[in-house]
């Protein structure tokens, strides 16, 4: 295809497509509610939209009788689609992260950084992030998500709440800064910080709207008619308050 900008087009694989969708029907007809989830990095514009062919797939998804699609492994937060009347979370970034409390590495993280038998994983992650200044440790979008619940009659979805974290980062060492705590609960700090509350996560996103409260504490996604929704916008994210 041609254009003003050189860029890249994915797509999912077909048969892969195909044969995952049979097994979703399948558990559509055994279960109460289907939860499909992929673990992916890849990434479009910038790594808080999603690539290509992960909206394909997770429509697919939907149209084979899922009801959630969860992805996961950009490790930030990306949009919220709501396709069907059925909630599509592109990513929710971290819950538990483990990085950086992990005993031993691979060999070849040791290798990677040409580091001696003798290395320890204190030693791996002080060269791969240069001391905590740069990567994972040195930027906050890491280390802010969200819990999402949801409310169903049968199959119908009701409310999807979009409840904010943090995983300590920037005032915590590495031991305690990898659990979550919910939003306006950060240690050290005021109840109620405002850069905790759902805004706070959500300021900057690519194609994400701001909360329109800054103390707002829960988010609510609004289940729109699909006559609403634009196809073309899949990091869209449409905030109201509780």
């Amino acid at each position: 295809m041609s254009g003003p900008v050189p860029g890249q087009r994915t797509e999912p694989n077909q048969q892969d497509l195909d044969e995952i969708a049979r097994v979703v029907r399948s558990a559509a007809t055994l279960s109460d509610l289907v939860v499909v989830s992929l673990h992916y990095h890849e990434g479009g514009v910038n790594r808080s939209v999603p690539a290509d062919f992960i909206p394909m797939f997770a429509r697919a998804m939907i149209d084979a009788g899922a009801d959630v699609f969860v992805g996961h492994g950009p490790h930030v937060l990306r949009g919220v689609e709501i396709y069907k009347g059925k909630p599509i979370l592109y990513s929710l970034a971290n819950f538990i992260f483990q990085n950086e409390t992990l005993l031993r590495m691979p060999a070849d993280s040791y290798e990677e950084y040409s580091l001696g038998d003798a290395a320890q994983a204190a030693d791996y992650l002080d060269a791969r992030y240069d001391k905590d200044r740069r990567s994972f440790p040195a930027e906050r979008e890491y280390w802010d998500s969200v819990v999402a619940t949801t409310k169903w009659e049968g199959r119908k979805l009701v409310e999807l709440q979009l409840h904010p974290i943090h995983l300590g980062l920037p005032d915590l060492t590495r031991r305690s800064r990898t659990s979550p705590a919910r939003c306006g609960r950060r240690r050290g700090t005021n109840p109620g910080n405002d850069d905790d509350t759902l805004e706070g996560v959500w300021r900057d996103r690519g194609g994400a709207r701001r909360c329109r409260n800054r103390h707002a504490a829960v988010g609510l996604v609004g289940v729109l008619p699909a006559e609403r929704l634009n196809p073309e916008v899949v990091h869209h994210l449409e905030v109201f308050l509780v």
